[in-house]
């Protein structure tokens, strides 16, 4: 019985929202792009996405964010820069 419990308590734990954990999605290709962006705003984080290495640069001036997911390979500054 604790085990099942504990699995609910787990399962209301992961659907809660996680809106003070800030995420950039920086990609090139608008689908992956929208793709990654709504995988992660369905599971309740606040996301910004950019499409190059330029603007990811500039939002992460501009902003504390707790994770970046980000393409190797786009225009004007690849994701390893």
């Amino acid at each position: 019985m604790n085990v099942n419990r504990n699995l609910q308590s787990e399962a209301t734990t992961q659907h809660q929202p996680n809106l003070r954990q800030r995420i950039l999605v920086a990609e090139d290709d608008p689908d992956i792009r929208r793709l990654n962006s709504e995988a992660l705003l369905c599971s309740g984080y606040h996301v910004d996405a950019v499409e190059n290495g330029a603007d990811a640069w500039e939002a992460l001036q501009l902003k504390d964010y707790d994770l970046v997911v980000t393409d190797y390979n786009m225009p004007k500054l690849t994701g390893w820069s």
